[in-house]
This record gives C-alpha cells, sequence and structure tokens, in this order.
C-alpha cells in the first residue's frame, strides 16, 4: 500500500483464497471504520484467505489508495446505515455479475430483510447475510467453496465475543477522516438510553480498559503522532481524563467524537483543549425540556453553556450542536426552544469576546428525526414535508436573527428514504433493481417504495 499501511502482518499463504472486502462508500467517510477493519482483519488472521478492500467514489470501485479495481468473484459488504445499501444495489447491477456476495453491519442489524432476497449477478447466487457467526465456519465453508447460511431468515446467530477483533485501526490511511491517525476504539454500546439510538439495541456496553489502551499504543508505527478516539460515550469513559493525560505524556496528538456535555468537567474540557483540538462537537438534539425527557436525553442547557463557556476559556474556537426536528410529540414551541438555547449560548460566548479578542465560529445541524425499527413506538409518525419545511424555515429565521451561527439542514428526502428502508422487506431490494430505482433521487425511491409496501410511519 503507498498511501495507506496495515499494522498486522498477515500469515497469509500463496494459495490463499481471495475475496473482496467492500464498503459501498467513499474512502474518507468510511477507512476508519472500525467495523469493516475488523472484519478485515478476523479473515486474514487465519492465514486462508487474502482479504482486498474496495470502495465506491465517482462512479467506480477503487482500492485503499484510490486506484481502479475489480471485485474478487466471493465479495462480502458492509454497510453501515441504510441509505448505503441504494448505493450497494448500484454495484451490485453494475460491478458483481456473477459473483457471490455476503452482507452485514449495522443497518443489517437494523433490518436484516432487506436485502436478503437480492440475486448477486449471473450465477444467481441468493445474498446470504453474514451479519454474526462463527469465524472459523464461514471460512470453512467460503475455502470449500461451500456457502454458508448464518442467517435463516429469522434468527440472527449470536455474535461472537466483542474482544475477539481489536478495539483499534488495522489499516492507517491518509484518505481518511481522521488523516493519518491511528484509531482506537474508546467504547462499544453505550450506557444511555436516548430513543433515537439504535446502539443499545445491538451492542451491550463494554469499555476498552485504559491498561489495554496503554498495550495498543505500542503496536502504533512510530512515524504516526496523532490517535483519534471514537466511541459512542466516549467521555462516559470511567477513565477518560486519565487516558487524554497518558496519550498526551507519550506525546501524541489527540482527536474526538462528538461529547456529552453533561459528561465533561473542568478538567475534561482543559485536557480537551491541550491536544490542540479546536472545536467542541455537542449533541443537545432539542432545546425543549418536554423533549428532552421525551428523547431520554435531559442535558441541560445550564450544563451545555457550562461546556461551551469552559471550553472557550480554554482557547476552542469552534463548536458545533446537533438538532433535531420532527420528534414524535413536537409543536412549534419546541422549535422556538432550539433558537432560545442556542440564544443563550451566544449570549454567553459574547460575554467575554472582548477580553478574548474573538468570537467562536459556531456550526448547527439539523436533522429530521428518523423513526427506524429498533426506536419506533406505536404512535410514532416522520415528519411530513410541509411540516419540516414550515419548521425549518423558522428556525433558521431564528438562529439568523441571532447572528454569528451558520445553519445547516439535513436532505429530508434522504432522512425519510433511511428510515423507510429500516423496515422494508426483502422484496423492497428487488423492486428497486427491478425498476432501477438506485438511478432515481432519494425521493423518487422514496415515493415509490411508498406506493408498493405498506412501511410503518411512512405511509
Amino acid at each position: 500500500m503507498s498511501g495507506a499501511r496495515g499494522v498486522f502482518d498477515y500469515p497469509v499463504t500463496s494459495d490463499a483464497k481471495r475475496i473482496t472486502l467492500l464498503i459501498p462508500a467513499d474512502r474518507r467517510s468510511t477507512v476508519d471504520n472500525l467495523g469493516w477493519q475488523s472484519v478485515y482483519h478476523l479473515l486474514n488472521s487465519d492465514g486462508r484467505l487474502s482479504v482486498i478492500p474496495l470502495f465506491y467514489e465517482n462512479g467506480v470501485l477503487v482500492d485503499i489508495d484510490g486506484d481502479t479495481a475489480n471485485p474478487e468473484r466471493i465479495v462480502l459488504t458492509s454497510i453501515s446505515y441504510e441509505i448505503n445499501a441504494i448505493t450497494f444495489l448500484s454495484i451490485l447491477n453494475r460491478f458483481l455479475g456473477g459473483c457471490t456476495v455476503y452482507a452485514g453491519g449495522y443497518a443489517f442489524a437494523s433490518n436484516p430483510y432487506f436485502l436478503s432476497g437480492v440475486i448477486a449477478g449471473s450465477s444467481a447466487s441468493e445474498f446470504d447475510m453474514l451479519t454474526a457467526g462463527e469465524r472459523t465456519a464461514f471460512i470453512d465453508a467460503v475455502v470449500s467453496g461451500e456457502r454458508p447460511k448464518l442467517f435463516d431468515g429469522s434468527t440472527i446467530v449470536s455474535a461472537s465475543s466483542s474482544g475477539a477483533s481489536p478495539a483499534h485501526s488495522v489499516i492507517i490511511s491518509p484518505h481518511s477522516a481522521f488523516g493519518n491517525a491511528f484509531v482506537i476504539e474508546v467504547n462499544r454500546g453505550c450506557p444511555f438510553a436516548c430513543r433515537f439510538c439504535e446502539i443499545p439495541s445491538v451492542r451491550t456496553l463494554r469499555y476498552t480498559p485504559l491498561a489495554e489502551i496503554k498495550k495498543i499504543v505500542t503496536q502504533i508505527p512510530s512515524d504516526i503522532r496523532r490517535v483519534a478516539l471514537v466511541g459512542s460515550a466516549l467521555a462516559s469513559h470511567p477513565e477518560f481524563t486519565d487516558m487524554i493525560s497518558f496519550l498526551l505524556g507519550a506525546g501524541y496528538e489527540v482527536s474526538f467524537a462528538s461529547l456529552r456535555a453533561d459528561m465533561l468537567d473542568g478538567n475534561a474540557i482543559r485536557l480537551i483543549a491541550s491536544t490542540g483540538t479546536a472545536t467542541l462537537t455537542l449533541a443537545p438534539e432539542t432545546g425543549s425540556e418536554r423533549l428532552k425527557k421525551v428523547l431520554h436525553k435531559s442535558i441541560s442547557r445550564e450544563k451545555l453553556i457550562a461546556a461551551v463557556t469552559a471550553a472557550l476559556d480554554h482557547g476552542m474556537k469552534r463548536f458545533k450542536c446537533y438538532y433535531m426536528l420532527g420528534v414524535p410529540g413536537e409543536e412549534d414551541a419546541d422549535v422556538t426552544a432550539i433558537a432560545d438555547e442556542m440564544n443563550d449560548i451566544m449570549t454567553a460566548a459574547k460575554k467575554d469576546a472582548p477580553k478574548r479578542g474573538w468570537m467562536p465560529i459556531v456550526n448547527v445541524s439539523v436533522n429530521p428525526y428518523i423513526i427506524k425499527r429498533t426506536n419506533r413506538k406505536p404512535d410514532d409518525v416522520f415528519i411530513d414535508k410541509s411540516t419540516w419545511t414550515k419548521r425549518t424555515r423558522m428556525l433558521s429565521k431564528a438562529l439568523a436573527a441571532i447572528g454569528g451561527i451558520n445553519a445547516t439542514f439535513h436532505d429530508y428526502h434522504e432522512a425519510r428514504l433511511e428510515g423507510m428502508l429500516s423496515f422494508a422487506p426483502a422484496e423492497a431490494a428487488i423492486f428497486i433493481l427491478h425498476e432501477k430505482l438506485y438511478e432515481a433521487s432519494y425521493k423518487r425511491i422514496a415515493d415509490r417504495l411508498a406506493k408498493e409496501f405498506p412501511i410503518p410511519s411512512y405511509t
């Protein structure tokens, strides 16, 4: 690998069977994903398989260095969220004729039925699902030419221990979102139970102890000086601040995913700022105290303001907040509450601006609340387009009046389709292929699916 490099030397034999690990997205957004990297590591470790990761960029398949490449006869694919399934169906039609294909990932754990009926290429191979299962049995079946059946249409075999796969990068690439960083997974699962989140439903909570992280760090190539910490609940790690202190003491730059404001005290923020991190990323989700309770994510406004103020005091010049519209039970007053919360935050930020000599760069990202199989309540209904348009305009106007806030709004039709795919039956994949809807807009795909299939909450 010219730009990318592996962390491990694998015992691959000269007669190892070559297989493709297909990630149906670009390298920047997916190279650092430890899900597919774990599959890559586990299968290569056996020695009988040689796994080649391929990505999808600008309409072609490329290897990890960006060179155009063709898939092997056996293809594994990992889809981490539902929209990637549409991209995969396009790839299936264009590049995977005659291939035998297996699939896994969060999108399949959320909905193990969609795509399970896809026919792969001219061989008319059934699209089975590798969502979980015993590694040796899978490799035995692939090497022998048999087709392992790890999903019987109703039950997913229990996954092996989470300790079986490394909680860190096995491939480092300059083409990733973190750049040439060594990624360490601080936790799997989540101690919280936010209503909108799928993670607690598919993974139990597990922290990577600091003692283990110290061992992991010894495997980092000597020329890599940046460590990226990832996890669904970074700041809840019982050794979070000790972890940062250790990495800084070892001479590493440290990057983070988003953090919960209610888990950050002054010392934690001081350490985060000392890593050189310029942006504090927070996800309050809503400004309404009532909806915070609905979402089971009751981060108080006072906690948010305290976190932002501390970050500014320690020289962090950017912060980003994530919010949602369309939360079940939402009213116009709840939308106004988002603007009120941001106004209070901006007021606090402006207070000492003359003394600091600068104002922070503030970004707000707003997404539709997506109803999925794992979070749906009986009366939940996805926000309709007219209400979405009305409330985004209302919020955009209110944020503009505050000043100093850059607001972006997620594509409504993409969010709607993502939610619909989490409920879609296997026949929906066949329908998308037959009608070549993978070439259509998200709106057209969603509209056609709504007409053909009864999808809860999205009729």
